[in-house]
């Protein structure tokens, strides 16, 4: 879904046309989330990464919960970051 472009230049990814977030979710087909995105980006800094995203659109949208892994299999939530809650404007966040 969406494209992805790879720079390794300047080490970042950029996601643009996201329709859903992840491979894996709890959620059946049909099932409304309460954001639209827009682009999700991720550019590494040495051992840091600085993650920025922008959405279309949110409903009742509370937070975001920033989380990382170090081999994709188990999480840990960093912060999180208020949402909007009602937005039909793009809202960038980083």
């Amino acid at each position: 879904e969406g494209t992805e472009i790879l720079d390794t230049g300047n080490n970042t990814v950029t996601w643009n046309g996201i329709t859903s977030f992840s491979d894996y979710t709890l959620l059946g087909n049909g099932t409304v989330l309460p954001v639209v995105w827009e682009q999700f980006r991720a550019v590494a800094d040495g051992e840091a990464v600085h993650l920025f995203w922008t959405t279309s659109e949110e409903v009742n949208n509370d937070y975001f919960t920033v989380e990382r892994s170090l081999d994709g299999q188990t999480w840990e939530a960093l912060t999180d970051l208020p949402g909007r809650g009602f937005s039909q404007a793009s809202v960038a966040y980083d």
